[in-house]
């Protein structure tokens, strides 16, 4: 699981060891002015196929990496597929990146609190 923090500027999704050799990938930083909102979702909500780029995939288990969807790449970190939080973006490697927080971490917390930093 990521977890994920929220400054004045930027938002940073750091993963553990574990995941970055899952997901073949390291952290992720992003400014706050390419992230346009953020919601949370079940992958029961997903109507798009997931192509795997680079990571590990075994749903419904882990999802971990880079995967293609319509229109563009999506970072994806996710155990179980319930309560992601999906964080859309602009300008950046991903106009998707999907996840579960830390345990500690409320999805729709962090969704309210991405969207009232993007909407200032």
């Amino acid at each position: 699981m990521a977890k994920v923090t929220i400054d004045e500027n930027t938002l940073t999704v750091a993963l553990s060891l574990a995941d970055k050799i899952l997901a073949a990938h390291g952290s992720l930083t992003i400014p706050l002015e390419h992230v346009v909102g953020a919601s949370v979702e079940d992958q029961n909500a997903w109507t798009h196929m997931w192509h795997k780029v680079i990571g590990t995939s075994a749903p419904p288990f882990l999802m971990a990496g880079t995967f293609w969807l319509d229109g563009g790449l999506a970072f994806v970190e996710y155990h179980d597929g319930k309560k992601c939080l999906v964080i859309k973006t602009v300008h950046e490697t991903y106009k998707e990146i999907v996840l579960q927080p830390d345990a500690g971490q409320d999805p729709h917390s962090l969704a309210d609190e991405i969207n009232k930093k993007v909407a200032a």
